[in-house]
């Protein structure tokens, strides 16, 4: 997943910056959810397109947008609404 990573922050011109926040989301969304969700690898994906988009939104001048992660990142296998229900799910796990 994290090579994967790298591949679209480089391919859409994200800040160096963008793709550790990626990654840090990535490692802490999966820690912090240990013990509590049993997650199928089919969960990954998801969770990684995600994490793309927060970083994005975090650190990038002009971020990625939902349906930018939809449609060119996932290639429609991660619907808008899911990829903005993670990011939901992401901010409430790390007490945002």
């Amino acid at each position: 997943m994290v090579d994967w990573m790298v591949e679209v922050c480089t391919s859409f011109r994200c800040y160096d910056r963008t793709w550790f926040l990626a990654v840090q989301i990535l490692d802490k969304y999966l820690t912090l959810m240990n013990g509590k969700k049993v997650l199928k690898n089919s969960d990954v994906h998801p969770i990684g397109v995600a994490s793309i988009y927060l970083a994005s939104k975090y650190e990038d001048v002009i971020p990625i947008n939902s349906f930018v992660a939809h449609e060119k990142i996932s290639h429609k296998a991660v619907a808008q609404q899911d990829i903005l229900k993670l990011e939901a799910e992401f901010l409430r796990l790390f007490d945002f």
